[in-house]
């Protein structure tokens, strides 16, 4: 692969990102807004924030006992 073939690829590949996160902005910024329907339906609060950081599932090691 020369020069300018590799310069299109890296132009096309770039330019396909840019469409990815123009398309993920407007979901993302959609996302958060209302249907526009009020019938009193409220927000489900799991999903209207951030999510609640994960609980670490690895066990940890016990303290061990130094025995000089």
């Amino acid at each position: 692969m020369n020069d300018t073939q590799l310069s299109d690829a890296l132009k096309t590949a770039l330019a396909a990102k840019k469409e990815r996160l123009a398309k993920l902005r407007t979901l993302h910024a959609t996302a958060g807004r209302t249907t526009g329907k009020d019938d009193g339906e409220k927000v489900n609060p799991l999903h209207a924030g951030r999510r609640p950081p994960l609980k670490r599932t690895v066990p940890q090691r016990p303290q061990t006992k130094s025995g000089k």
